[in-house]
């Protein structure tokens, strides 16, 4: 990697300095830096944010600009993440006033898209992933894994959820979906990570 390679930290979701969620944006140089996920793995500790999205340039046209992306936290590879895509996608719509579109092939994930609108702002575009309810993927996993208890327990509550599940395909696999019964107080709640 060379020692001028530009890193990026944008706050997403926002347009307020030191609010949003943060993430780190990194430009690659080479398909063996890219491939080289101890490397990036690295590289996203010692920056220490939620998300570093890493982009390796792949193609362009009159306006659009293709990339391959991957996302980590300082704890692991990251399956997909869509506040480090909109940040690198603010980051490239930055540099190329030009493109209107940002093709990202986002390996396992699928392919995403990045889209400039007509107020500047940016519209995102992942592929859709089917719920499958935990009751519905066998035993062996829920034998060895209480899901509603170790939430209930994350949310320091003795909460039932209304429904459990996992995306079916791609970077979804590796996510949770839980949803609390109808007007839970969340913004009360003090999760516990650590349990999760």
């Amino acid at each position: 990697m060379s020692s001028n390679t530009n890193f990026y930290h944008v706050d997403a979701f926002t347009t307020q300095p030191f609010t949003g969620n943060p993430a780190g944006v990194m430009f690659l140089d080479s398909k063996d830096q890219f491939g080289d996920d101890e490397l990036l793995h690295k590289i996203a500790t010692e920056l220490n944010m939620p998300a570093t999205a890493f982009l390796l340039y792949k193609s362009s046209g009159d306006a659009s600009i293709a990339y391959e992306i991957k996302w980590f936290s300082a704890i692991r590879r990251i399956p997909i993440c869509g506040h480090g895509t909109l940040a690198a996608s603010h980051v490239v719509f930055q540099q190329n006033p030009n493109v209107t579109l940002i093709e990202y092939d986002a390996g396992p994930a699928g392919p995403l898209q990045a889209s400039r609108t007509a107020d500047n702002s940016v519209q995102l575009d992942f592929p859709a992933a089917h719920l499958v309810g935990m009751a519905d993927i066998g035993e062996a996993l829920k034998s060895d894994v209480d899901l509603d208890k170790i939430l209930a327990s994350a949310l320091n509550d003795d909460v039932h959820f209304e429904y459990i599940g996992r995306g079916d395909r791609g970077g979804y696999i590796d996510m949770i979906v839980a949803e609390l019964p109808e007007n839970y107080p969340l913004e009360e709640a003090k999760i516990d990570y650590n349990v999760l």
